[in-house]
């Protein structure tokens, strides 16, 4: 009597082979879908750890006939950009004067690590306590509270 051939067999090869081509293909868009988050979310993971190595302190400041000196020095370990000066919450522009101490504005606002900078802003203010914040442009700030006599 002849042997007939049972298609089971044959089903089943089939069947695994249709199912390892789909795992592949999903595993291929998860791949290329994680690819593609991370390669847009990676300038937000740089901007971080650069804002994250970025540190200036205000050292001292003085006061006269309505014209604010600012010294600052950039304490981390990257070069930072300065980006506005706040006096009592308000935003001012200063003029920037990098080291050596030039008679006249220079720089861009650019501080090397542990580079000194003055910085000048002409704000005349009544007697009292004010606030200063020096803000870089990824965000690292510096305050110091000033009081006029």
């Amino acid at each position: 009597m002849p042997r007939s051939r049972s298609r089971k067999g044959i089903s089943d090869i089939v069947a695994n082979l249709l199912i390892m081509t789909m795992v592949v293909a999903l595993f291929t868009m998860v791949i290329l879908w994680a690819g593609g988050y991370l390669g847009q979310s990676q300038g937000i993971w740089n901007t971080q750890s650069q804002r994250a190595q970025e540190a200036i302190v205000i050292e001292s400041v003085n006061y006269a006939s309505g014209n604010w000196t600012v010294y600052a020095r950039n304490v981390g370990t990257s070069k930072l950009q300065l980006n506005i000066l706040y006096i009592d919450s308000l935003p001012h522009s200063f003029d920037f004067y990098q080291y050596p101490m030039n008679l006249s504005p220079s720089g861009d606002g650019t501080v090397l690590p542990r580079q000194l900078v003055k910085i000048v802003a002409n704000v005349p203010l009544g007697s009292g306590s004010h606030r200063l914040q020096l803000v870089t442009t990824l965000g690292a700030d510096a305050a110091f509270i000033y009081v006029i006599p």
